[in-house]
């Protein structure tokens, strides 16, 4: 396993020949939840909380996996949405740019929103939808159990698409 920091907060991991025969799934199956198992194996005795809001990008081959994981500066945030529209009157209202997934899950959509910087999410997500209080783990929950629509830029697609 080849470990790279990339600045602050961002490493890639590459993992190739035996290394790929070790994980769970073939490198094109692997989930966020296994992802963040090999976060936690590459970083050994490093690995800290802060690790547990990561966005991860998956690049598999036949025979290798490139995983890039960047940490996000605090928790996420989780908004509920029960129909679309006021959804996407706070995607116009947002700026842009936001690390945010859109999943649906029992007729409801959730909005998970990532702080860069430690700053709060927007002000008109809590006009438009509902504040939900979860730990960070809830958003692997979510991707594991939930349907994601989109995302990593869930609003800015949003406002796109209903200009």
């Amino acid at each position: 396993m080849e470990i790279q920091l990339i600045g602050t907060g961002k490493l890639v991991i590459y993992l190739k020949g035996e290394e790929i025969k070790t994980l769970p799934a073939p490198p094109y199956e692997i989930t966020t939840t296994e992802a963040s198992e090999i976060l936690r194996l590459a970083l050994g005795s490093t690995y800290d909380q802060s690790w547990e809001s990561a966005y991860f990008e998956l690049f598999p081959g036949r025979d290798s996996l490139l995983l890039f994981a960047l940490r996000h500066s605090g928790s996420p945030s989780f908004f509920t949405f029960n129909s679309i529209e006021p959804l996407i009157s706070a995607a116009k209202a947002c700026q842009a740019g936001l690390i945010t997934y859109l999943t649906y899950i029992n007729d409801t959509y959730i909005l998970i929103v990532y702080p860069w910087n430690g700053e709060c999410p927007p002000h008109v997500l809590f006009e438009y939808g509902d504040e939900l209080d979860r730990p960070a783990l809830f958003s692997l929950h979510l991707s594991e159990h939930s349907k994601v629509i989109c995302g990593p830029t869930a609003l800015d697609e949003l406002r796109t698409a209903f200009q």
